[in-house]
């Protein structure tokens, strides 16, 4: 890093300092990809990759094509209403829009250690969007009831007001305290075709980050396998090269040895280039 201790004379008299300076800056980085390093551990063992900066990137190259599918197969379902040959999906997923169901699939597959059989990330998926569709009603409801009766508490907004980070688990613990909560009544097969077409739909539209993966191993003598939705080779190497972008994007930061130059100096410098 330049420095500008005043005349030359000045700038000679502190190598060391000017050495030093270079020293903690390299130290400052290093110690900034270190503990980058161990956030993107953490959340990995958290199930929250997603929302790490490459986890955003990669929902952003996702997300759009995996929502228009969606509302591709909601535009079918629709049309199959009050037919015979309709599948069991074609009713759940109209329940909530075709952007939230994509953020809900992603977030479910990414968030797995990959070894999640297919059967439970379709359940987790469809139990995540039927969640989510009783959470919009329930909110609903308590605003009608608090807008209707000047008494009522709005527990939905006390919850909000109460609590840091709305997540699965103690949204279902207001609902449940509350008589406005009305449980959706999907049968396991609605379930399991629901989160099964996702989970289609995001390796369809996964650009070559997702597959299906089955595994055969013995047990009991006898073969068995197993099937489910992992990021590929190239969704690895997506993610792991970003992270090694963004951690060097990430220093610790110190206080200066030495002052830095000004910024008009610095500007002047370069428009001589």
């Amino acid at each position: 890093m330049d420095m500008d201790f005043g005349s030359s004379a000045d700038m000679a008299k502190w190598p060391r300092l000017l050495e030093l300076q270079r020293d903690r800056e390299t130290l400052c980085v290093s110690e900034g990809v270190r503990r980058y390093k161990a956030d993107v551990l953490a959340a990995q063992q958290r199930g929250e990759e997603v929302d790490t900066p490459p986890g955003i990137k990669l929902s952003v190259d996702i997300l759009p094509g995996l929502e228009r599918a969606i509302e591709k197969a909601q535009s079918e379902a629709v049309r199959a209403l009050g037919t015979n040959s309709r599948p069991l999906w074609s009713g759940p997923i109209l329940y909530l829009s075709a952007a939230k169901i994509a953020v809900i699939t992603l977030r479910t597959v990414l968030g797995n250690d990959f070894q999640t059989k297919a059967q439970a990330l379709a359940w987790g998926v469809a139990n995540s969007i039927q969640l989510e569709r009783e959470f919009e009603l329930w909110r609903d409801a308590e605003k009608k009831k608090a807008k209707e009766d000047a008494e009522a508490v709005d527990v939905h907004g006390l919850m909000i007001r109460s609590i840091r980070k709305v997540n699965q688990r103690n949204a279902k613990d207001w609902m449940r305290k509350t008589q406005t909560w009305e449980p959706l009544r999907w049968t396991t097969e609605q379930r399991l075709s629901l989160g099964a077409a996702c989970l289609q739909l995001l390796v369809w539209e996964s650009n070559g980050f997702f597959e299906f993966i089955t595994t055969t191993t013995p047990r009991y003598g006898r073969p068995h396998s197993q099937s489910t939705v992992r990021l590929t080779k190239i969704g690895r190497s997506f993610l792991d090269n970003q992270h090694e972008i963004v951690a060097e994007w990430r220093p610790w930061l110190t206080p200066m040895i030495v002052p830095p130059k000004r910024w008009e100096r610095v500007l002047k410098e370069n428009a001589n280039v």
